[in-house]
């Protein structure tokens, strides 16, 4: 009863990233790419994943999920973005994911990591 209520749970947390990203014109990925990257993943065993473009971190939360073991590196130029991706992926302890953002002329890549 635990683990459905807690998958009820994600879902709409899930749910409630891909609404903002719709009413703020943040581009996700589709969720018929989303799930054969997903298949992808789980056919060849995949354990990292580097994502250039984190946008607010809705494929990397998920992709994150498929497996406890899967590490995710994803990277997001844009500040804003970067800052609602880390607030997404924090609401998901269980994942394993490390964000970074460059600003188009800094040097520093500030990184998030989540255990």
């Amino acid at each position: 009863m635990v683990k459905i209520s807690n998958k009820i749970l994600i879902m709409k947390e899930l749910s409630q990233i891909k609404d903002y990203a719709s009413k703020n014109s943040v581009p996700i990925m589709f969720d018929e790419g989303i799930e054969f990257i997903i298949d992808y993943i789980k056919k060849n065993d995949v354990s990292f994943i580097l994502e250039i473009g984190t946008a607010i971190g809705y494929s990397a939360i998920k992709f994150a999920q498929i497996n406890p073991n899967i590490r995710v590196f994803t990277i997001e130029y844009d500040i804003e973005r970067y800052h609602e991706a880390v607030k997404n992926i924090v609401n998901f302890k269980c994942i394993q994911a490390t964000i970074g953002c460059e600003k188009f002329n800094a040097e520093l890549v500030v990184q998030y990591k989540i255990f």
